[in-house]
């Protein structure tokens, strides 16, 4: 028997690593899969939550058109404005509108995106959702401040 061992010892050995080396491999293999479903996770998530960010913009802004051309037609007389004007904020306040009704399929879309294999594909999405959302807050400012300055306009030639 100590023949024996001594005579197939090393191969014993080199079969037991090269199991352990396997064993080891399979593990990384399992890790590494882990790694990248976890990673689609987290793009996935980075593209919803742009995406939720950019919902919200939209509805704040169709709430900020949508009560400055209620001010606009309530005071006709009192704030000069152009019909452009008018029509430019329809016009914007359509747009916004199909945006919103939009969110889901953004959604959806957003989730093929962030949930491919395709890392490129996921930050072109992510850098275009947050252009547009920059876009948006920008308007947003802007729509804002101008509305607080007829609604203050307005409460000046009031009384």
């Amino acid at each position: 028997m100590i023949e024996f061992l001594q005579k197939y010892a090393a191969e014993l050995i080199a079969a037991f690593a090269a199991i352990l080396a396997a064993l080891a491999n399979w593990r990384v293999v399992q890790a590494e899969r882990r790694v990248r479903i976890l990673q689609k996770a987290e793009r996935r998530t980075d593209v919803l939550v742009e995406i939720e960010y950019q919902n919200a913009v939209i509805g704040k802004l169709a709430l900020v058109t949508a009560q400055k051309i209620e001010l606009l037609q309530r005071f006709p007389t009192v704030l000069s404005f152009t019909d452009s004007e008018m029509k430019r904020l329809h016009s914007n306040l359509d747009m916004l509108r199909t945006l919103k009704s939009q969110e889901e399929e953004q959604r959806k879309l957003g989730e093929l995106a962030g949930g491919g294999n395709n890392v490129t594909l996921h930050h072109q999405a992510l850098a275009d959702i947050r252009r547009l959302r920059v876009r948006l807050e920008a308007e947003l400012e802007n729509e804002t401040n101008h509305y607080s300055q007829l609604l203050e306009a307005a409460r000046d030639k009031d009384t």
